[in-house]
């Protein structure tokens, strides 16, 4: 296989697993590696995976988040929102993903929780009842 045939298969894979929604539709987990961010309707959280799988850990956030909480030239604390936030737009934008800002208007509140949903490319194993369940 000619190598950038595998580098094209390659980056599908990986813009797959970076979005996904939860099977009821409830959250969208956005990661990268072994960290990421879970959004709600009302909230976000950072995640992190363990062998147990993606878990929420810190404080949850109201959405839409203050822009200074998600800015790394506005915020005083660059914690691990900001960072997961600002990694994932990197990688999405290396993979090609066309919508690597989503996370964070989605956490601004510039684009709303069913439009995220709706962009959530389709995971056969979910529906499935293999990811989620």
């Amino acid at each position: 296989m000619p190598v950038a045939i595998f580098q094209n298969l390659l980056a599908e894979e990986v813009r797959k697993e970076m979005k996904i929604a939860s099977s009821d539709q409830s959250f969208i987990d956005y990661t990268i590696l072994k960290f990421g961010v879970r959004v709600r309707r009302s909230s976000c959280h950072t995640i992190v995976r363990t062998d147990a799988g993606w878990e929420e850990y810190g404080q949850p956030v109201r959405l839409p988040a203050p822009p200074p909480m998600i800015d790394p030239y506005r915020s005083e604390d660059l914690g691990d929102l900001v960072g997961n936030v600002i990694e994932y737009e990197r990688l999405a934008g290396k993979y090609g993903d066309e919508d690597s800002r989503e996370l964070r208007e989605l956490l601004l509140g510039i684009i709303d929780f069913e439009t995220a949903v709706g962009r959530v490319p389709k995971q056969p194993w979910i529906s499935d009842g293999g990811l989620f369940q």
